[in-house]
């Protein structure tokens, strides 16, 4: 027979099924990734330009370093930085083709081995990889630069580890797969998981073994020690950087804060949980290939349930598990065209974490069905043939996803993104960019700042923290660019708009225009541009060195927000007690203070201030009056003020 014979048993031998496979998914990731950039849907999800900026701030920032890499899970931004460093890679989006195309090749390496475990048959393990290869999705997502293939790779480490551990007993097996559980934290969330899964599986296998419970202690705090390093990082950064250690959970920029303005059909539904991410499923895997599995893993489970089948099925298995707890929390959002809200696609590759529970059963069935020896002409014309008509399957999917539909379903989910609007912005900004620094809040304009050529350490945007908060407060002694949402725009979501905090603050200000010409104004966003002659008089007014203005000087491309205004020679709050202290000494009988001129403090506003000196606050004014405040709510701190009539 075909499968028995010597040739081809010799073939498989020599090659190596798991190096076979490692070499032919670098070639067909390659090609994907470059037919993808062909197409060009390397960054037509929010996401993926979220994760290059991510990645390439950490490096390219006013503020690099660390603190810069999010509250997503970081693993990939950080691998990412050698090759977003490449402007060409990163304004592109192939830098994460150039990452995640050999974590495609050893995602299908560790596939390959772990089917080998337990069918024993080269064959098998070499088409089983394959199938998961041709999955269009698995290449779309090792061709752009998104979290998917980096955890698969470990989601099957993880579980190929654990299985030679449940059939060798060996430690350094046990430790490795700690490993990968800790990498596949922090690779998707989704990983997080896997503690407490593994943890539940080493403990019955022990209690199977009846080991003594010193030993149980000892090798479960060795495994945890190494598995809870992923979560540990993430809390630890959570900490640190939001003094919140679940700011990725509960954080401004959390998904469950993001969402929050979304249709959420699942939230504290079960049978609608699983009902979205079934159906997303049927996209992302192929409903054929979904119910073989499920008739298959039934078959299994009646005629050969064993322990080390059992859980290498939870650990595939699970990513689904969390997402399902997930939509069920209102954590996660997933939107098919059939369910309500109809006639759209969000997150549907949530259905895809399964896809190797869903291609080993069938491939395990298919190896049993081989060593079936009471009927054995019938059995291997059964396993075979059930290996290449999913093969056919998996070769029809890729054909009609990648080739006639050009990856639609992914078009369809980033709905519109970019938009006309955004590109017209990054344009815009491309072509008239001279120098300076560009305002802007990055996460609502990931776009624009991949693809407007400017490198990221001339931009301020909210990761820059202090610089953020500082030019917000007068964005043109900083900003000689400012990016923002149109504060009319009916596109944008609520949270959007509330974290757009440029818009929110000068959307509608008449003091900001006095200071910025508008440049592009479309439905979705506005781009502006200083008046140098307006915020040289206004310095002027001040006594600020002309010289220290970052708006009006080229050279000026970093600069000490702590003494930024005294380099400038303004007078702080600071300055003016100090100088207050030193007129006293001196027997002046009139302070700063008590002068015709006031410098606005933090938190006082125009009543206060004429209370202070009128002693009576309903002649504010004839404040605003003196000093042509056409909005008197639009002060701020080290604003000078003329006090009339005094």
């Amino acid at each position: 027979m075909l499968f028995n014979s010597q040739k081809l048993k010799n073939i498989f031998a020599v090659l190596k099924p798991e190096r076979l496979i490692f070499g032919l998914a670098l070639i067909i990731g390659g090609f994907l990734s470059w037919y993808i950039y062909h197409l060009g849907a390397t960054t037509l999800l929010i996401d993926e330009n979220s994760h290059l900026n991510l990645a390439r701030q950490v490096i390219d920032s006013m503020t690099p370093g660390i603190s810069q890499i999010g509250f997503w899970p970081p693993i990939l931004h950080l691998i990412m930085i050698p090759f977003v460093a490449i402007d060409f890679l990163y304004q592109t989006g192939l830098a994460g083709a150039f990452i995640l195309v050999p974590f495609l090749a050893l995602a299908t390496f560790f596939f390959c081995k772990l089917l080998f475990l337990f069918t024993k048959s080269r064959f098998i393990s070499f088409f089983g990889a394959v199938i998961f290869l041709l999955n269009p999705y698995i290449l779309y997502y090792s061709a752009t630069p998104m979290m998917e293939v980096l955890f698969m790779a470990n989601l099957f480490g993880t579980a190929y580890f654990l299985v030679q551990w449940l059939k060798t007993d060996k430690l350094s097996s046990l430790i490795l797969s700690g490993m990968f559980v800790a990498l596949a934290s922090v690779s998707r969330f989704e990983g997080l998981i896997l503690i407490p899964l593994i943890g539940f599986i080493i403990l019955i296998k022990f209690l199977q073994q009846k080991k003594k419970y010193r030993e149980i202690e000892a090798l479960m705090i060795l495994f945890s020690c190494v598995a809870v390093l992923g979560v540990l990082s993430i809390l630890g950064y959570g900490l640190i950087f939001s003094d919140n250690p679940l700011a990725f959970l509960s954080g401004d920029w959390s998904a469950y804060s993001q969402q929050r303005d979304f249709f959420l059909p699942t939230e504290h539904n079960v049978f609608k949980s699983f009902q979205y991410l079934f159906h997303a499923s049927y996209y992302m895997l192929g409903k054929p290939q979904i119910i073989i599995a499920l008739i298959s893993f039934i078959i299994l489970l009646i005629f050969s349930p064993s322990f080390e089948f059992i859980a290498v099925s939870l650990i595939l298995i699970c990513p689904f598990i969390f997402d399902w707890l997930a939509l069920f929390r209102g954590n996660s959002i997933i939107y098919v065209p059939e369910l309500l809200p109809f006639n759209q696609f969000f997150n549907e590759r949530y259905g895809l974490y399964w896809l190797g529970f869903v291609v080993l059963v069938p491939m395990v069935l298919a190896g049993m069905l081989l060593q079936f020896k009471k009927i054995r002409l019938v059995s291997t014309f059964a396993g075979i043939g059930l290996i290449l008509f999913l093969v056919f399957l998996s070769s029809s999917f890729l054909y009609k996803t990648a080739y006639l539909g050009k990856f639609e379903i992914i078009k369809s989910s980033a709905q519109g993104y970019p938009s006309e609007n955004q590109i017209d912005v990054a344009r815009n900004l491309q072509k008239n960019y001279d120098f300076g620094k560009v305002l802007i809040t990055r996460a609502l304009h990931d776009f624009v700042t991949v693809n407007a050529g400017i490198p990221l350490k001339n931009y301020i945007h909210e990761s820059n923290y202090r610089f953020y908060d500082q030019a917000l407060e007068r964005p043109w002694l900083f900003a000689r660019w400012v990016v923002m949402y149109n504060p009319n725009t009916s596109i944008s979501t609520n949270w959007s708009k509330k974290n757009e905090k440029v818009s929110v603050k000068w959307g509608e200000s008449q003091t900001f225009l006095n200071y910025y010409d508008l440049i592009l104004e479309n439905d979705l966003e506005r781009l502006y541009k200083t008046k140098e002659d307006a915020v040289r008089q206004y310095a002027t007014e001040r006594g600020f060195d002309l010289s220290k203005i970052p708006s009006l000087n080229s050279e000026i491309t970093w600069w000490n927000p702590e003494t930024i205004y005294q380099e400038m020679n303004a007078l702080t709050f600071e300055n003016v007690k100090e100088i207050n202290i030193k007129l006293v000494k001196n027997g002046s009988a009139q302070s700063l203070n008590q002068s015709e001129k006031h410098i606005i403090q933090k938190g006082e506003n125009l009543w206060i201030i004429a209370e202070k000196y009128y002693n009576t606050g309903l002649k504010w004014t004839d404040i605003a009056k003196d000093n042509n405040l056409v909005n008197p709510d639009l002060i701020y701190p080290q604003d000078i003020l003329s006090i009339p009539n005094k």
